[in-house]
């Protein structure tokens, strides 16, 4: 069993993965596996895929929605491990060493790297973007949704029975990152450049959809609040679960960049607000 699975998705919006098979081929861990999920209908993919490794799996998926793939391929994810990136990504040579070392480091098993944004060849499009030092958990969530799919790594048992949100094409991954801090974890920061993500202006038109996206993921959180009773009298302000309510105050900033005429509707019972979708 390999030790890290990577899932790739490969669309027809995103299909350049030669470059991103290059750059998993060429890390410095041996020990992965490459579970590449293969949209319906891209004729030749898998045959070449097929060809290029021995720790390469390709499948064609049964629906070509990226957490529909995503989710196909995390069912053969058995490694201590999972990576999760997208055609078009490129992991840095010591990217899945660093990622490990953070995830070990950690106490969570998950971890955060730093990363470019790259142009069609591969040269980096400005400085690196770094999360902020130390760990990142569901008060800085603000800084988790920002992090791409390619920069992150969770062990296969932290993930346990979650899967990809329904209905997400840009932001499965970014809701998964979410739910995984609401539920505790705290990803551990690593501080060196593990990966690059294509210009978004040389994506075809794939950004148009992004902010009702986003608004969903936020939705989303503000909804499991609610259904688990955050903004009710009974529940005690040192409750564990209470820690949503911190950082929805940063979750409603970005809303509000996209909504400017949402508002907060309720309290809890310190007086602070509660933010609800």
């Amino acid at each position: 069993m390999a030790r890290v699975h990577i899932l790739l998705t490969i669309t027809p919006e995103r299909a350049g993965y030669e470059s991103t098979l290059e750059s998993v081929v060429a890390q410095s861990v041996r020990d992965w596996r490459l579970i590449a999920c293969v949209a319906p209908g891209m004729e030749g993919v898998r045959g070449v895929l097929d060809d290029a490794d021995e720790r390469v799996t390709a499948i064609e998926t049964r629906r070509g929605v990226v957490p529909a793939m995503r989710n196909e391929g995390l069912k053969l994810a058995d490694g201590a491990y999972v990576c999760v990136i997208e055609a078009g990504d490129r992991l840095e040579p010591e990217g899945l060493s660093n990622l490990i070392a953070g995830a070990e480091a950690g106490t969570h098993g998950a971890a955060f790297g730093s990363w470019r944004v790259i142009d069609s060849d591969g040269r980096a499009d400005g400085p690196p973007i770094d999360p902020p030092e130390g760990t990142l958990g569901v008060t800085e969530l603000d800084s988790v949704l920002a992090v791409p799919p390619a920069a992150a790594l969770v062990r296969r048992d932290v993930i346990g029975t979650m899967r990809f949100g329904a209905n997400l094409e840009r932001w499965s991954h970014a809701d998964l990152w979410l739910r995984l801090c609401e539920e505790g974890v705290r990803w551990q920061v690593v501080p060196a450049v593990v990966g690059g993500v294509p210009n978004d202006s040389e994506e075809g038109g794939l950004e148009s959809n992004r902010p009702d996206e986003l608004r969903s993921v936020i939705e989303r959180s503000f909804r499991r609040a609610s259904a688990k009773g955050w903004e009710g009298e009974q529940l005690p302000f040192l409750d564990p679960r209470s820690q949503i309510l911190i950082p929805a105050r940063t979750l409603v900033a970005a809303f509000q960049i996209l909504n400017p005429k949402f508002t907060p509707t309720c309290r809890y019972p310190t007086g602070g607000e509660f933010f609800r979708g």
